[in-house]
């Protein structure tokens, strides 16, 4: 979980951070693209459900946790993530 944990809070930190930024600037111009801010939102509860984990699991692994849900729901935010950045059509090209 820690390594996890560091990976995470430097994209939700550094970039992430930028981009949403640019969001909420960009929010106050014009109507957000619906993907966007699903990208957003996702991020969002991504980060909360990841201070939980790592709230209860510490340096244990995620197969430890005494809520398997959360773990379920770890999974189902990053697909429906991945599947967001997929289909946004504003992504910058890779």
């Amino acid at each position: 979980m820690p390594e996890l944990t560091e990976k995470w809070r430097r994209h939700y930190f550094g970039d992430f951070a930028a981009y949403d930024r640019g969001l909420r600037e960009t929010a106050r111009s014009r109507q957000l693209a619906s993907a966007q801010l699903a990208v957003s939102v996702s991020h969002h509860n991504l980060h909360r459900l990841m201070e939980v984990l790592e709230l209860e699991l510490g340096e244990r692994r995620l197969a430890d946790t005494r809520v398997p849900e959360r773990v379920d729901d770890l999974v189902a935010v990053i697909r429906a993530l991945d599947e967001l950045v997929e289909c946004n059509p504003n992504r910058p090209p890779q």
